[in-house]
């Protein structure tokens, strides 16, 4: 903790070294000189603005925008997709439950009733 303590002071005092070494040469310009080069300069933001927001925005709208939506429209089939398979499951699962639950009305008998009645009909034939 007291090294990083000691790296901020020394930081602190570098900074205010290299600011402190041109504020003799301000004494020998007049003020109206210093005042109309304050005047006709730009302002940091606007160079900021058009250096570097500008051109992120364009980078943006250009690369970055179509290639996020390239990816989510791949995501979005895949989960369609898997939604659609996930559906046909479902409903082959359901049609088997009804396949289950609804009696047979065509008279075709399941095959261990077929054995039951066979053997009570073999069991009265050896009675017989």
């Amino acid at each position: 903790m007291i090294f990083f303590l000691i790296l901020l002071l020394v930081s602190c005092g570098g900074l205010v070294a290299l600011l402190m070494r041109g504020f003799p040469r301000l004494k020998t310009f007049p003020k109206s000189e210093l005042l109309s080069r304050c005047d006709s300069a730009k302002p940091f933001w606007q160079d900021f603005y058009e250096f570097l927001v500008v051109p992120a925005i364009r980078i943006h709208r250009e690369n970055v925008r179509p290639t996020a939506y390239k990816e989510i429209e791949k995501m979005a089939r895949r989960f369609r997709i898997v939604v659609l398979r996930i559906e046909c499951l479902l409903l082959r699962f359901a049609e088997y439950i009804r396949g289950k639950r609804v009696m047979s009305s065509n008279g075709h008998k399941s095959h261990y009733w077929e054995q039951l009645n066979n053997c009570k009909n073999g069991a009265n034939n050896k009675e017989e």
